[in-house]
């Protein structure tokens, strides 16, 4: 899963877990802003969901739900695991990073939910319609009122490191 345009080619070096210096090719892109990189998820998953809206074959939808699960899946790990960590010490986002968190776990119920009724070849339009209210919903109010609080607390700098940090846990 890529949501950038560049791509070099460097080498990452890091220690093995017995301390030897390893190293590996790895695709290095421009470094993006993590809030960018994020808005790059949230049109995605909408074009998903439009998609998955006008198709009525059920092995289209199906096809499109796995998608969709999987890039929420991404979107839930690099902000929990990367985003979430870099920011919650900070008393002003605190209560936001909370329910992030709590958002985090519903949309993770809805997702096992329809991954139940697709194993099952049943119909899952109503649940998507669900899914679909609760992202993009959560979605807007993300750019809306958290990115401008995280833009007053990191610098562009340090929005680009969490930046290349969700490239490399996507590609990892």
């Amino acid at each position: 899963m890529s949501f950038l345009r560049k791509t070099y080619i460097g080498t990452l070096f890091a220690s093995d877990p017995n301390g030897e210096c390893q190293s590996r090719q790895v695709l290095l892109r421009d470094l993006v802003d993590a809030l960018d990189f994020l808005k790059d998820i949230h049109r995605k998953l909408k074009r998903l969901f439009d998609r998955a809206e006008r198709t009525h074959r059920f092995s289209d939808k199906k096809a499109i739900f796995k998608q969709i699960k999987r890039d929420l899946t991404v979107h839930a790990r690099i902000e929990e695991g990367i985003l979430f960590p870099a920011i919650e010490s900070h008393e002003q986002v605190k209560h936001i990073v909370i329910e992030s968190y709590k958002r985090h776990k519903h949309v993770d119920l809805l997702l096992r939910g329809i991954d139940g009724l697709v194993s099952e070849n049943k119909p899952v339009d109503p649940e998507l319609t669900i899914l679909r209210e609760t992202v993009c919903q959560a979605n807007e109010q993300e750019e809306k009122t958290i990115f401008p609080q995280i833009r007053e607390l990191l610098d562009d700098q340090n929005r680009k490191d969490i930046g290349r940090q969700f490239e490399i846990a996507i590609d990892g």
